[in-house]
């Protein structure tokens, strides 16, 4: 039987989020893909953060700091759908 998460567990993943831990059958990411899915998600708030500022300001500087963040992820994006289609196609 699944024990219920500790409140340590519920704190961690945050108010409102569902904690699936403990589900049977759930299992954690690893902590390479977990360090991407961070470092994406992070360039994404970066990313949007940048284009609130250069659509309040509309500064050159503020574009290019936008520009560069927007072609950090499509980067990241395509070298993930290159590992996922080559691993896709070694599993054939």
């Amino acid at each position: 039987m699944a024990t219920p998460p500790d409140r340590a567990d519920q704190e961690r993943a945050g108010p409102g989020r569902p904690l699936l831990a403990h589900l049977p059958g759930h299992h954690r990411p690893q902590a390479a893909h977990r360090d991407r899915g961070c470092q994406r998600r992070d360039l994404i708030t970066a990313k949007r953060r940048a284009r609130k500022i250069w659509q309040t300001n509309r500064l050159p500087s503020d574009k290019r700091t936008f520009d560069r963040l927007n072609n950090q992820i499509k980067l990241l994006i395509q070298q993930f759908n290159a590992t996922n289609y080559d691993a896709y196609l070694k599993s054939l």
